[in-house]
């Protein structure tokens, strides 16, 4: 063989090793963060909009946790009557995402059927496409990675520790006083939503 041929052949193995070097590395990284996100992910079926996590908005995006903070906490498919006012203040300033952890689709669908009918969802002020169903409390954190807020408001300590350092804000509404959020200076520590310090935020 030639040594011009020796290095076309050099060459053209080269080339073929980086490209499909280049490929694994793709193929990796796309599914290494969203493999459990997706599993963990249940959306509802009776939602036929397809949602843009990556859409531009005015407002400022938020994610908030359904259960025990705006839901009913002795029955979760009624919107709490105390957080009303709340939701319709927080929706002038803020593009709001409402995340609901369910045990499976029967609770996930009666939760939905229940909360649709509601006049917060049928005026327009909440939109009923920007609920969002999860089975596990770390699923609540992977959806607002996905859908990428400004805040991300639970009521659960240990998803608002694990997920607080990929999100700018972090509220965690509780009545306990959390020792491993106390340090974290983009976490806020409420017992209710509505004396958290977004019931201040004006944009302009």
């Amino acid at each position: 063989m030639t040594e011009k041929s020796k290095n076309f052949l050099y060459k053209f193995i080269g080339g073929v090793t980086v490209a499909s070097i280049i490929a694994i590395s793709l193929w990796w990284l796309s599914s290494i963060d969203d493999e459990d996100d997706v599993n963990d992910f249940i959306q509802t079926s009776n939602n036929e909009t397809e949602i843009d996590f990556n859409d531009k908005h005015s407002k400022i995006k938020i994610v908030i946790s359904g259960k025990n903070i705006i839901l009913n906490s002795s029955n979760p498919k009624e919107i709490d009557d105390n957080q009303i006012s709340t939701l319709f203040s927080l929706s002038d300033n803020f593009d709001i995402y409402i995340v609901i952890q369910v045990k499976d689709e029967n609770e996930q669908k009666e939760i939905f059927d229940a909360i649709n009918q509601h006049e917060i969802f049928k005026t327009g002020v909440l939109n009923i496409n920007k609920v969002l169903f999860c089975s596990t409390a770390p699923g609540k954190g992977h959806i607002a990675r996905h859908i990428e807020p400004y805040i991300f408001v639970d009521d659960d300590i240990e998803t608002i520790d694990n997920f607080s350092k990929f999100i700018p804000r972090a509220i965690c509404v509780t009545d306990s006083n959390p020792i491993s959020l106390k340090n974290k200076s983009n976490v806020e520590i409420v017992n209710s939503l509505e004396k958290s310090s977004i019931m201040k935020v004006k944009i302009n």
